[in-house]
């Protein structure tokens, strides 16, 4: 799972944090945004997971349902209000 976080103009926001949660086992693995705004968390296992962005000053993101597949890069970019 890899991605991009930007607020509303397209700047990137560093060190926002992401938690990628498993839907079925409530398993959690934590990340944050490098110096570009770019994030990415390997070696999921197949299955349903819900992204979740926070970064101080703004609203706190979450998807659900993102699909993981074997040997599948899935991109989620995130734009934070």
């Amino acid at each position: 799972l890899e991605g991009r976080v930007t607020d509303a103009t397209g700047a990137v926001i560093a060190q926002a944090k992401v938690t990628i949660r498993n839907a079925r086992t409530n398993v959690q693995q934590q990340t944050t945004t490098n110096d570009s705004g770019l994030f990415t968390q390997p070696y999921l296992l197949p299955g349903s997971y819900d992204v979740l962005v926070e970064s101080p000053g703004f609203r706190r993101y979450e998807q659900t349902g993102v699909g993981i597949q074997v040997q599948q890069t899935v991109r989620v970019d995130v734009q934070l209000e």
